[in-house]
């Protein structure tokens, strides 16, 4: 999965840097924006709410190593921007 999402995008990232963009637009509908941003705002308050921690702190940023079994998540240390990152997109929510 991890390669699924992360070979295409740097594929897309090594046109853009070599070719640039097309200069050419695309027409979305407003309902297809707000959909998409419906559903990347489930995405990110999920993540948000999975990694807050027991003592009220957020795990703000994680580590992913792919093992025999499957993906295994550690977290780096306290980091105070990260921490405001997440109270601020917290208090947005609400």
């Amino acid at each position: 999965v991890l390669d699924g999402l992360g070979e295409p995008a740097s594929d897309y990232r090594k046109r853009i840097y070599e070719k640039g963009f097309s200069g050419t637009y695309t027409s979305v509908s407003l309902a297809d924006v707000r959909s998409f941003a419906q559903t990347a705002t489930a995405y990110m308050e999920h993540s948000i709410d999975a990694n807050k921690r027991g003592d009220g702190l957020y795990h703000a940023y994680n580590l992913m190593t792919v093992t025999a079994t499957g993906v295994k998540i550690n977290y780096l240390p306290e980091m105070l921007e990260g921490q405001v990152a997440v109270l601020s997109s917290i208090f947005e929510r609400s």
